[in-house]
Order: structure tokens, then sequence, then C-alpha cells
């Protein structure tokens, strides 16, 4: 059976994500779950530059999240930035991650500069991942010159070449 679920109710025809969310019990149902079962699909456009989904097993999840979270002191302590696009091991992987790990998520749908940079001055973010043309968006932004950055402690970036100039720059202004 299919069934498609709208996230934005503008689809009178498709159940409504809510509607949809709210009619399962709050209880686990303890469903079986092994080792290789996938826990989640993602998507990649890899070198190709055409979207692939990727299948990521619970193992794959039970090996990264103690790894990742503690090489980048994902704790209870910790203020998280999750700006990455959530179909995405960047956006969902380091949500979980920061979940796994207890820190507290700010997400972000989109990425706009401002809004950022905002979130890591009011939330004191100390931890966030990125990509380079983040890092450089970031730099270019009029409110970075007027922004407290002192909380960060760790800016990871992968996913593209990373300009020297770009490190350069978000080493001398981000602090970390």
């Amino acid at each position: 059976m299919r069934k498609i679920i709208a996230f934005n109710g503008k689809h009178a025809e498709w159940g409504g994500f809510e509607a949809w969310r709210d009619s399962f019990s709050e209880h686990d149902p303890l469903l079986p779950i092994a080792a290789d079962d996938v826990a989640i699909q993602l998507y990649t456009s890899g070198t190709t530059g055409h979207p692939k989904g990727v299948q990521i097993s619970n193992s794959n999840f039970t090996w990264m999240m103690p790894l990742w979270a503690d090489s980048w002191l994902l704790n209870p302590e910790v203020a998280n930035l999750v700006c990455m696009p959530a179909f995405h091991i960047g956006g969902a992987g380091w949500g979980m991650v920061g979940m796994y790990g207890g820190a507290t998520n700010y997400i972000f749908r989109e990425f706009v500069p401002a809004q950022i940079l905002e979130a890591i001055e009011k939330h004191r973010i100390e931890v966030a991942l990125l990509v380079p043309a983040m890092i450089l968006f970031l730099l270019q932004a009029p409110q970075i010159r007027e922004t407290d950055l002192s909380s960060l402690k760790i800016v990871v970036y992968g996913a593209a070449p990373m300009p020297l100039e770009v490190l350069r720059e978000a080493l001398k202004t981000f602090k970390c």
C-alpha cells in the first residue's frame, strides 16, 4: 500500500504529517531489529552530481554515534548547531549524534547566515558542522563583526575542498 504524507498540508488528497504522526501510540512497539537492518536512507550526489539513495544500517549508527559524540564534544552541556540538509548524513547524522551525546540541538530548516550568527550568540552554540561555502557565507555576512562568537569550541567542515584563504579567515574569526 502506498501512502503519501504532506508536510505543509497543501494537498487535500494526502494526509497531513501531524495527523499521521498523532495516529500512532506514544508507546514503543518494541519491534525486533537487527544490526544489518536499514535505519535510514539518506541521499548523496557523490562525484556524479545525481542524487543516490544510501542506506545506513543500525550497525553503521552504533559505530558512528560514540565516535562522533566523543570526537566532537557532543555531550549534555553542549549547544549544537544543526543546519545541514536533513536528507544528508551531514544534517541527519549530525543531529542524531547530538541527541546521542545529550547535546541541545538547535535545528535550522534553511541556512541563513544572519540567523545562524544570531543563534550562535543567543544560544551560546559551541559545536557546528558546516560546509566550506557556509563558512564563507558566514564570514561575508555584515553581522559577523558584531556577533559574539566566543562560545564556539569546534567548527567541523567537510563535503568540499576548503580554500586556504577561507580557512585562514575562519580560524582568525571563529578562534576555534
